[in-house]
C-alpha cells in the first residue's frame, strides 16, 4: 500500500472554521488518540481526509515528525508572520518542536537564536546559541544591540515564560503553543501595552500546511535519540521524561 501520513485533528469539516481552512479549530473537533482511538496499534482506521501520501524516499524518522512536532511550529512562525532579517529567539530550540521552528526560522529568512544547552542545535541552522538560562535575556539583549527580539517562540509554559516575555522587542510578536512546565503565568499589562507586543497563541496546523510540509521535505532533518517497539510503549512514553534525552523518541510500529 501507499506510505502515508496521518492528520491528527478530527473535524467535521462543515463548521464556520472548517469552512475558513482552520481544520484544527472545528468546532465540533477533537484529536485522534484523544477523541477517537490512537495510533499505539498495528492497524488503525482515519477518514481519508485525514491521510497524506508521503514520497517514498522520506524515511520514517521525519515521517512520524511531520503531523505535530514539525507542522506545529511551522503554523506557529507562519500565525507570527516572521520576516526576512528578523530576529527570532526560540525557548526549548533542542525539543521535538524547537529543532524544527529552528529551520523554519532560517528558511523564513530570520536571524535565529536558539535558547539550549546543546551544541548540535548548530546543525540545524540556529545562528547563535545560549545555554547560560540565568543570562538569556542580557545575552539576547547583546546580540540584537539593544533591540530585543522581533519574535519569540515559547513551547514550555511558565518556566520560561519571564524570559520570553523579557526577551521581546518593541512592536514584537511572543507566540506560544506549549504549557509543558506549567500553563499559568503572570503578565505585566503595562509592559505589553507600552512595548505594543502582541500575544499570540498557536495550536496545530491546517491540512493545506501538511501538504506544503512534504513539497519541502527534503530539505528538512530531525534528530533521534532512540528507538521502541510497538510492545515497548509503555518504556518509550516514560522515556520522554529522561534527563539524558537528547532528541526525538521514535515508536516503531512495525
Amino acid at each position: 500500500g501507499d506510505r502515508v501520513i496521518v492528520y491528527n485533528k478530527v473535524f467535521d469539516g462543515i463548521c464556520d472554521m472548517c469552512l475558513s481552512g482552520n481544520d484544527m479549530l472545528c468546532r465540533n473537533g477533537g484529536l485522534i488518540g484523544v477523541a477517537t482511538n490512537g495510533g499505539f496499534a498495528e492497524y488503525i482506521t482515519v477518514p481519508e481526509k485525514n491521510v497524506f501520501k508521503i514520497p517514498d524516499e522520506m524515511q520514517w524518522e521525519l515521517a512520524a515528525s511531520l503531523p505535530v512536532t514539525t507542522l506545529t511550529p511551522y503554523h506557529a512562525l507562519k500565525e507570527a508572520a516572521l520576516k526576512v532579517n528578523e530576529s527570532l529567539v526560540i525557548f526549548g530550540a533542542s525539543g521535538n518542536t524547537g529543532m524544527m521552528a529552528i529551520q523554519f526560522g532560517k528558511k523564513m529568512g530570520a536571524k535565529v537564536i536558539a535558547v539550549s544547552k546543546d551544541d548540535w542545535v548548530k546543525d540545524f541552522g540556529a545562528d547563535y546559541i545560549i545555554g547560560e538560562y540565568d543570562r538569556v535575556v542580557e545575552k539576547i539583549n547583546e546580540l540584537t544591540q539593544g533591540k530585543m527580539a522581533d519574535v519569540v517562540l515559547n513551547s514550555l509554559g511558565v518556566q520560561t515564560w519571564e524570559n520570553s516575555f523579557a526577551s521581546v522587542g518593541l512592536n514584537g510578536r511572543l507566540v506560544t503553543f506549549g504549557g509543558l512546565t506549567g500553563a499559568d503565568v503572570k503578565l505585566n499589562i503595562q509592559s505589553l501595552y507600552s512595548k505594543q507586543v502582541k500575544l499570540i497563541g498557536s495550536t496545530g496546523g491546517t491540512r493545506k500546511e501538511i501538504t506544503e510540509l512534504i513539497d519541502m521535505s527534503k530539505e528538512l532533518k530531525t534528530r533521534v535519540w532512540k528507538k521502541f517497539t510497538l510492545d515497548e510503549a509503555k518504556e518509550a512514553l516514560q522515556a520522554l521524561f529522561d534527563k539524558e534525552r537528547d532528541g526525538r523518541i521514535l515508536l516503531e510500529v512495525a
